[in-house]
């Protein structure tokens, strides 16, 4: 409870959104075409790719990664079939217990927060600023990564299973490096992340995320 007390008050600090323990995202690593269940690996950018889903904490810490799914697979369909995903649809929750931020590629729940699509009143404009300015922590983790493992944004020419073992490996490198303080690699525009992910179509089943997300815009941001 203390460090996710901790997360959130530094989570907080960026602008003022509250509640926040993580920012999660999906980012895509280049592999060579697998000589099974090919079509699979295909991403609707055209190229083999695995898609990893990464959370991070208020620091640029990793606090979640899964490295398992084909590049054809949805953000949202990673993260409700994670083991984290899961255990949260399982467990009653409110705002309060602490929330995710993700893009609008994620499924609304109410411990999964995702901005408003079309906003019209003031109050959820400035909840969308809001929660742009502190989920763009994990664009920016995820960029400072793949600059610092060269390897995550070229064509890995090993198996998916090889491939996904790399990512994980990097990533709990990244968590040293940060634990260290060292120093991030110079940005390269060779580099940026890449971010435009497919919306998530909303059905039904969110409504208690379209309330949480209401009740915060309306008690924060109003």
């Amino acid at each position: 409870m203390a460090e996710k007390n901790k997360i959130r008050a530094g989570m907080y600090d960026i602008v003022g959104f509250p509640c926040v323990v993580g920012c999660v995202d999906g980012t895509h690593i280049r592999i060579q075409a697998p000589s099974q269940n090919e079509p699979n690996y295909v991403n609707r950018k055209n190229y083999h790719s695995i898609n990893v889903q990464v959370i991070c904490d208020d620091q640029g810490k990793f606090t979640n990664v899964v490295a398992r799914w084909p590049g054809s697979c949805h953000d949202s369909f990673i993260f409700r079939s994670s083991v984290l995903g899961r255990r949260l649809e399982e467990v009653p929750h409110n705002t309060e217990d602490g929330i995710l931020l993700g893009d609008s590629g994620y499924a609304l729940r109410s411990f999964l927060i995702t901005p408003y699509l079309d906003p019209v009143q003031p109050h959820q404009r400035r909840f969308n600023r809001a929660h742009k300015k502190t989920r763009c922590l994990v664009e920016r983790v995820i960029g400072t990564w793949k600059r610092r493992f060269h390897v995550l944004h070229s064509e890995i020419r090993m198996t998916p299973d090889r491939v996904c073992t790399i990512i994980m490996a990097c990533a709990v490198l990244q968590n040293i490096a940060v634990q260290r303080q060292e120093p991030e690699p110079e940005e390269d525009m060779e580099f940026l992340e890449q971010v435009d992910g497919e919306d998530y179509i909303a059905a039904g089943a969110e409504l208690v995320g379209v309330t949480a997300r209401d009740y915060m815009a309306q008690t924060y941001f109003a």
